[in-house]
């Protein structure tokens, strides 16, 4: 595992143990620092090393940074390549540099994904400072004598075992909605760092200062669409190209949509290597086929066997944030070959977040007979905090991701309604939403899902590519962040900026069937929309020629079939039935129910991958355990008690 980690003050603990929780495989390289109140260690991939801290020469802090660090675009618009100003720098050299130049704002202009630390040794403080995203969370918490901080929330976990308990109200958000959001955990008392923020710990008094240096607030201009795609195009292509290095064997994760298509055309004849992961020769493996001959690179099919879930779950659960549930991290069974094969990752992750309609509040008619909606891609405004909350109910708003209960094992004298009502206020002209701050209601619509990054429920799949080797997302450059805040609504909702932008780099790869469509991306959002309701009615209705019921004609696994045809689900239930036996708040019997009542035919896929993924972290296992004798085992609520 790579990463930051580090504890201030006085903490009676092995601190060094803190390098051994990020050394994953075992291959890593690590620098550590030490003094008489502060121990800091910093892990990499071996290949992207490099000497940590570094002296802010102005005030004496030191300064680390984890991640990926490009370029910088200065208030004028202006962009400078780091390549270009600074090749000769170190990363954290390179931020110490813009920090001493503009202060706290560098984080605004510095392109890349990124977390760091500042530490003043001359006072009893530490800053932690973030991306715009905040793609590569910090989680803290504060202890009797001093702080402990990592990036892998199990790391701090493991130095205080014992000392930690579950916070039942994010628990619950935990089985709800595949993860915790904004800055809060399910760990009473750990959190993460706000996005786009320096965030300060203060040891003398324990406060906790957050200082937002970017928030994102939707300013759309009044341009056309092909504006839109003309300027994406611009951006992207130099993005991927900052991101890109021909001495080094660049792996990109690819599917039959348009996402890494669309990065497998801007990397055009430059022997890159299209990885595209499946369960069989499916109509998605041979449209991701066709990508990598039309753009003149290679391709590699890896198939799952009949284990792959299983070692997934093993893999995913000890890396976990406690963020997605375990199958969202698609590529983990396939590590070692990735590893042995490419010095670098890319993949077309977080695109639809950032571009598409995924995740916006927009109107949907139920379909009678059917629990599903026809969606109709009209926005439907979010006015109110109420709204807000609403949305994640789905009660109200068509939102792809919305519950409106906990799963009927979980015994917690609370509901969701409760919780959300705790976390989403209005308070100095700002929202609130779970310690993450937006200007809006509005705002905090349309962008919670990449504000922060991590509040997306397949963020997983982002852990488990950067734990694996130096990865890289174009998406993710903060010019093309900036160009997201100015892009109607209209457009993302009814009109596609990554298919157009496809056919203006290469027609030809435009030509292609999107696989979820089976019609070529060029097509009218029209023809668009239609061909995705007839083949989700096809998917649904007809039988086909698929080798076995849990096969798709996508890249994923239809996961509720596999729970029905494999005994992995079974098997992690019976392995953890004694620690899931004395726990009060989960009903072992539900839980049994619930996996009864889905092998029948009921959906409780939901229900029981929540259980699986929660019940097979480490971490879950480590608090659960220890002291078992506890009324609480372990436990708070901070949620007024209402019957659910």
């Amino acid at each position: 595992m790579v990463g930051l980690a580090g504890v201030v003050g006085d903490v009676d603990q092995d601190v060094s143990a803190l390098t051994g929780e990020l050394c994953f495989f075992g291959d890593e390289a690590s620098t550590e620092h030490s003094d008489e109140v502060a121990f800091v260690t910093a892990v990499s991939h071996a290949a992207n090393a490099e000497p940590q801290p570094v002296e802010v020469e102005s005030t004496g802090e030191l300064l680390w940074v984890w991640g990926e660090v490009y370029g910088y675009y200065d208030d004028a618009g202006t962009y400078t390549s780091k390549r270009e100003g600074a090749a000769d720098l170190t990363r954290a050299e390179y931020c110490a540099r813009l920090y001493e130049e503009h202060g706290r704002t560098f984080i605004v202009g510095l392109n890349g994904s990124f977390v760091g630390v500042l530490y003043d040794q001359d006072s009893d403080s530490i800053q932690f400072f973030t991306d715009r995203l905040g793609s590569r969370p910090i989680h803290y918490t504060l202890v009797d004598d001093g702080l402990v901080f990592s990036t892998q929330i199990q790391a701090i976990c493991s130095l205080l075992e014992g000392e930690l308990s579950f916070d039942l109200d994010y628990v619950a958000e935990y089985f709800a909605f595949e993860r915790s959001l904004g800055l809060k955990t399910p760990i009473d008392g750990v959190e993460r760092g706000h996005p786009g923020a320096f965030t300060e710990i203060d040891l003398d008094d324990r406060s906790v200062s957050v200082d937002v240096q970017w928030r994102p607030v939707h300013e759309p201009l009044d341009q056309s669409f092909d504006y839109f795609v003309d300027r994406f195009v611009e951006l992207f292509q130099s993005a991927v190209a900052e991101r890109y290095d021909s001495a080094k064997e660049t792996g990109v994760l690819l599917s039959g949509g348009s996402d890494s298509r669309l990065i497998m055309g801007a990397l055009q004849d430059e022997g890159v290597t299209g990885y595209h992961i499946n369960d069989w020769e499916n109509r998605e493996m041979e449209v991701a086929r066709q990508v990598a001959a039309i753009s003149g690179n290679e391709f590699v099919y890896l198939e799952r066997d009949e284990d792959y879930h299983e070692r997934s779950l093993e893999f995913n659960s000890q890396i976990s944030n406690y963020i997605s549930w375990y199958d969202q991290g698609h590529a983990s069974g396939f590590a070692d070959v990735l590893r042995n094969e490419c010095d670098v990752l890319m993949n077309g992750h977080y695109a639809d977040t950032l571009f598409k309609r995924s995740y916006l509040p927009y109107k949907g008619v139920p379909i009678p007979g059917l629990d599903v909606e026809l969606p109709l891609y009209i926005e439907q405004p979010v006015e109110t905090v109420g709204d807000l909350i609403e949305m994640y109910l789905g009660t109200k708003f068509h939102n792809r991701k919305a519950s409106g209960s906990l799963p009927e094992y979980l015994q917690l004298n609370t509901n969701l309604k409760t919780i959300l009502k705790d976390n989403i206020t209005e308070t100095e002209g700002f929202v609130d939403h779970h310690g993450v701050t937006y200007s809006s209601p509005r705002d905090a619509a349309l962008f919670s899902e990449c504000y922060p990054i991590t509040n997306p429920a397949t963020h997983l799949f982002f852990d488990v590519m950067k734990q694996m080797a130096p990865f890289r997302n174009p998406f993710f450059d903060v010019r093309l962040i900036e160009l997201m805040t100015q892009l109607p609504i209209k457009y993302r909702l009814r009109k596609n900026v990554i298919n157009a932008s496809v056919e203006k780099i290469d027609v030809n790869l435009a030509n292609l069937a999107h696989a979820g469509t089976n019609i070529d991306i060029k097509r009218s959002f029209a023809l668009q929309y239609l061909a995705m309701c007839v083949n989700w009615a096809a998917d649904q209705f007809t039988s086909d020629n698929k080798p076995k019921p849990y096969y798709t004609h996508g890249s994923w696994t239809n996961q509720s079939e596999l729970i029905r045809h494999r005994d992995f689900v079974e098997t992690t239930l019976n392995t953890h039935e004694s620690m899931i036996d004395i726990v009060e708040w989960i009903d072992a019997k539900g839980a049994w129910n619930a996996y009864d009542r889905h092998i029948n035919g009921d959906d409780k896929f939901a229900d029981l991958y929540a259980l699986v993924s929660f019940t097979s972290i480490p971490v879950t296992q480590s608090l659960l355990n220890s002291n078992s004798s506890d009324d609480n085992l372990n436990c708070s609520n901070h949620s007024e008690i209402v019957n659910q």
